[in-house]
């Protein structure tokens, strides 16, 4: 008797029901939603970049203690170099698998560096200034803002890497996808924000022809 006929017992099918493959349907919204982060992303960066020329050309002439207008033009370059390898991370995750090139791993490496240095000196620049809050408030105010976004953006990896276990456990993936987006807003092109997120379990689908077949979730 083959899988189709029916029972007289049960009068019904003994042919398995099909389960509809969704994983189409996820990767379509996926990258929708990917395309709508990488614009945020976007726009938050040339944001950076022309409030941070705006307060050097209104600082050109006033004083300063430290050099946080060399802070303020190294950090919009920075961001302006990763504007490139946006495209080069969905909702924060890096995959080598996406063909990335090695240049393009080389380069956001140097800039990692890069932002690293900045950091640090940034730091030492503004906590240690005395009279650049008075002498060249938007140099300093500027330069205050920037150290503070790179403190938030070092603090939301280290707060997911402690939350991964617990949304894993309880079942909670929209708090979790919901801080690697705002990762993903804080510092777009950058290693530092490259997490691995976990992957949903295999679907079990059977295909028309009764034979069952795993498909990937999105």
């Amino acid at each position: 008797m083959s899988a189709a006929e029916t029972t007289p017992l049960l009068g019904t099918s003994l042919a398995p029901a099909a389960v509809k493959d969704t994983t189409t349907e996820g990767l379509s919204l996926g990258f929708r939603t990917a395309r709508a982060i990488g614009i945020v992303a976007l726009l938050l960066g040339l944001a950076q970049v022309s409030l941070s020329i705006y307060a050097i050309v209104r600082t050109k002439d006033e004083e300063c203690d430290q050099p946080l207008k060399l802070f303020i033009g190294a950090y919009a370059a920075r961001v302006l170099l990763s504007v490139p390898f946006y495209g080069t991370q969905r909702f924060g995750i890096w995959s080598p698998s996406w063909g990335v090139s090695g240049f393009a791993s080389f380069a956001l490496s140097t800039l990692d560096v890069l932002n690293l240095v900045l950091f640090i000196f940034g730091n030492m620049w503004v906590f240690s200034s005395e009279t650049c809050r008075d002498t060249s408030p938007w140099a300093f105010w500027t330069g205050y803002a920037w150290i503070v976004w790179e403190w938030v953006a070092v603090a939301v990896p280290l707060t997911l890497c402690f939350c991964v276990p617990v949304t894993i456990m309880l079942n909670w993936r929209p708090v979790l996808s919901a801080l690697v987006i705002f990762m993903t807003l804080l510092r777009p092109g950058s290693h530092f924000t490259a997490i691995y997120a976990p992957v949903e379990p295999p679907v079990q689908a059977v295909a028309d022809n009764g034979q069952p077949h795993v498909a990937s979730a999105v």
